[in-house]
């Protein structure tokens, strides 16, 4: 998987829902359309290893601006064969099992 990152939205709810919340949206897209984009294809692998390999409960026990209600910019992203999140710029350390492909 090539090195990506995707912008969250924690202002209305935690790290769990907008990360899966995307992840639907982008699987109904690519259901829909007709045409191979690799780079959705690429955000849905991402945010599916989000999904299957972050502690969520322990994310948000960290690192509360993860819980929602926060404007602070939060990215997810895949780096080295890791996932990542980065908060206000500031990576943050991941309580999760590393995936390999």
């Amino acid at each position: 998987m090539a090195s990506r990152t995707i912008s969250l939205d924690l202002r209305q709810h935690c790290i769990a829902t907008e990360i899966r919340k995307k992840y639907n949206r982008l699987l109904s897209q690519c259901l829909k359309s007709k045409q191979d984009d690799e780079t959705r294809e690429h955000d849905l692998e991402l945010l599916k290893q989000a999904l299957e390999t972050l502690d969520f409960p322990k994310l948000r026990a960290h690192h509360p601006e993860l819980a929602g209600g926060s404007d602070i910019p939060v990215t997810l992203g895949f780096e080295n064969g890791k996932l990542s999140i980065s908060s206000g710029h500031n990576p943050l350390d991941l309580p999760y099992v590393s995936f390999s492909p």
